[in-house]
Parts: structure tokens; sequence; C-alpha cells
């Protein structure tokens, strides 16, 4: 039976006899510090490793990664490129929280149930 972990080289949780990690990227998180705004190759402030087939895929991973504690702006932008040779490209992730909601019996009053 395959084991269900997180993978040291991109961070999912999958079963890991069947896990292939997605496309590597080189990302900078906009929130995180960035000097010029505009021009992601003149910052040498933190880059991230994402991962995903498009660059979109690999934003919203990085983002969730990077924002899951529920303290995050409503939007997040995200520099990426494959690798040193390839453009930047930029990318705006849309947080949306979704409430969800249960019910729980607390109290009974009246006929006895049988």
């Amino acid at each position: 039976m395959s084991n269900f972990d997180r993978c040291p080289n991109c961070g999912k949780y999958d079963f890991q006899d069947n896990h292939k990690c997605g496309k590597q990227w080189e990302a900078y998180l906009l929130d995180y510090g960035f000097d010029n705004q505009d021009d992601p190759s003149e910052d040498t402030h933190t880059r991230y490793k994402a991962f995903g087939n498009k660059p979109t895929c690999a934003a919203e991973d990085l983002a969730e990664e990077q924002f899951s504690n529920w303290d995050y702006p409503e939007v997040i932008e995200i520099w990426l490129r494959e690798d040193s040779k390839s453009e930047w490209i930029k990318v705006t992730i849309t947080v949306e929280t979704v409430p969800q909601f249960s019910g729980t019996i607390i109290e009974r009053k009246g006929a006895k149930m049988k």
C-alpha cells in the first residue's frame, strides 16, 4: 500500500508511490518586500519554489502555502518564471473566504424520544 506523506521536493501531501511533482517555477511574492514591483529581475529578495504545470496553478499553490494561517490579503500578486533564462509572468491570485456552517444539537425539551 502506498505511503501518504508530504513530498520532500514540492511539499504536497499525496500517495508517494504515484506522486509526480508539477513543473518547478521560481517565484517572488509581491507582498514580501519587493523594492521594484515592475521588474522582479532587479530585486534581491527571497525567491520561492513553486510547483505546478501552469503558472496559475503554481501561483495558487504557493499563495495557499504562504497564507494558510487565515492572515492574508484579498489579492496576492506573484511573479513566476520557469528558469533564469525565461521571461517573468505576473499572476494575480484572488483570495475568497468560504464560510462553512454546521449544526450541533445542544438541548432537547418536551416529549421523550424513543
